[in-house]
């Protein structure tokens, strides 16, 4: 598991989109055991935060290491670039997925300083929201504590995905000029 982990780290395994890396880090994220639970019905708050149900608990869900532009004018007044389109994109992500796994990303705090949970939603497919959103643009990569791990080989994922949206122009990266 070491090797496999060192691999990611150096993208010696990664393929032209990132998938090998991807499928890697997931195959590995389950044999370690790292936080999976099963959630039901997500709604979208805004583009990086979402209400999961899970069983009797409705539990809030920061999607970790990712960071969309503000969506309402609760914290600085107005929306900020992207967040309305981070926003309208988490929404469509999340109508047709009713079941989704709330993954820790090793090395990270199990809550943030507002007690929402920080996780990666996975739905059953194996599709990663934080990726999908960075990908598309509507979300930078933001690292507050360094993961470690698998974390880590998770973040790798995410800023290739990041670099990918970046040189294609698209969200953010051309709309707000991040």
């Amino acid at each position: 598991m070491t090797i496999a982990v060192l691999a990611i780290a150096t993208g010696a395994l990664s393929g032209r989109d990132g998938t090998v890396t991807r499928l890697l880090a997931d195959a590995l994220s389950r044999i370690a055991g790292i936080g999976v639970a099963a959630g039901e019905r997500p709604e979208a708050i805004d583009g990086d935060t979402f209400k999961v149900q899970q069983g009797n608990e409705l539990v809030t869900v920061r999607v970790a290491l990712i960071d969309a532009g503000e969506s309402s004018r609760l914290r600085y007044g107005r929306p900020t670039c992207g967040g309305r389109q981070a926003r309208k994109f988490a929404r469509r992500w999340a109508r047709n997925r009713h079941e989704l796994e709330l993954r820790r990303v090793s090395g990270l705090p199990r809550t943030d300083r507002y007690d929402r949970r920080l996780a990666r939603l996975v739905d059953r497919r194996g599709d990663d929201y934080g990726s999908a959103v960075v990908r598309r643009g509507w979300a930078r990569v933001v690292v507050y504590e360094k993961p470690r791990g698998l974390g880590a080989a998770y973040l790798l994922q995410l800023r290739g995905a990041q670099a990918q949206a970046r040189r294609k122009g698209r969200g953010g990266w051309t709309a707000c000029r991040w």
